[in-house]
């Protein structure tokens, strides 16, 4: 019976992954990664002693992880998977979403080669795409980009919580290039719409916010809510009834969050950038997402007060 590493070696090699068939036989080792085993009975893998997957079920952990993320997201969109680990999230992404548009990259050479060596990947290595290492994170921007994926949608990026722990940079910078293939009037520039509150401590930065895309050379609009305060303050007149008041501010935040996804389109946005109390709902997200457009949300916090 052929080893998952002989298993894996004949995969990448059929996709023409000379390089990855070579990383796996190689002798590359790490003192800090090692693969232990979870009491589910397969592998798990801790780095510096802290674990990376479960140590009690890591393909039930991936599943629900996956599962959870996956509600939302248009059937049409690729998924890039920022950190391999064993292989657990990827196995997991290919049972709920198309292989065909799975990207999965590994910055570090070590964990790579465990994986490879551990476990049967072989139906991964075939349906999906992977990257390893420094070159990988080139790579990977550039073939988003040439082959067009990129164009008229984003990629949901997911990164695995456990790639910070040994990888942070790498992946940081995976995501400026990805960022770079989004479609625009060049590749640098993005699409940005500021999605503003109505009132309250985080109305000012909402200038800031804008203006430092700006300097960085984005196409950038601020939709400021700010003149729907004072009818935000006369719905909370209009009953005694507790009820009926939180009624109506809904609807008004309902209506305001329809206004997000159409001027969001009206503009092309690419990425949807919601400050703290912006009003916004479930249905607004799953708007911006079924147009394909990225959301991304700042809690401006003090640290002082916190």
């Amino acid at each position: 019976m052929n080893s998952p590493l002989q298993k894996n070696v004949k995969a990448l090699h059929e996709r023409g992954w000379d390089s990855l068939a070579a990383l796996a036989e190689s002798e590359a080792t790490s003192e800090r990664i090692e693969v232990v085993e979870a009491r589910s009975g397969v592998p798990s893998l801790t780095f510096d002693g802290r674990a990376l997957h479960s140590l009690y079920n890591p393909e039930r952990e991936a599943l629900q992880t996956v599962e959870k993320l996956s509600e939302d997201l248009p059937e049409a969109a690729s998924v890039v998977i920022v950190g391999l680990g064993l292989g657990y999230l990827a196995e997991a992404w290919m049972r709920v979403r198309d292989a065909d548009r799975l990207f999965v990259i590994e910055p570090d050479e070590g964990i790579a080669h465990l994986a490879l060596n551990t476990r049967d990947l072989s139906e991964l290595i075939q349906r999906a795409t992977l990257y390893v290492g420094q070159d990988g994170v080139e790579n990977l921007a550039n073939d988003l980009k040439e082959s067009g994926l990129a164009n008229g949608s984003s990629p949901f990026i997911f990164e695995w919580p456990s790639i910070r722990e040994y990888a942070p940079e790498i992946s940081k910078q995976l995501q400026h290039k990805m960022a770079a293939t989004l479609p625009g009037s060049d590749e640098q520039k993005l699409r940005i719409l500021v999605a503003g509150p109505v009132y309250g401590g985080t109305l000012a930065m909402g200038q800031y916010v804008t203006s430092a895309f700006e300097e960085l050379g984005h196409h950038v609009e601020l939709l400021d809510y700010s003149a729907f305060d004072e009818g935000r303050k006369l719905l909370d007149t209009l009953s005694d009834v507790k009820d009926e008041r939180n009624h109506l501010l809904s609807d008004l935040t309902r209506l305001l969050g329809r206004g997000i996804v159409a001027k969001a389109k009206s503009i092309q946005a690419q990425i949807v950038f919601f400050l703290a109390q912006a009003p916004g709902t479930k249905e607004t997200l799953k708007a911006l997402r079924d147009e394909g457009i990225t959301t991304a949300m700042w809690f401006v916090e003090d640290a002082e007060l916190a």
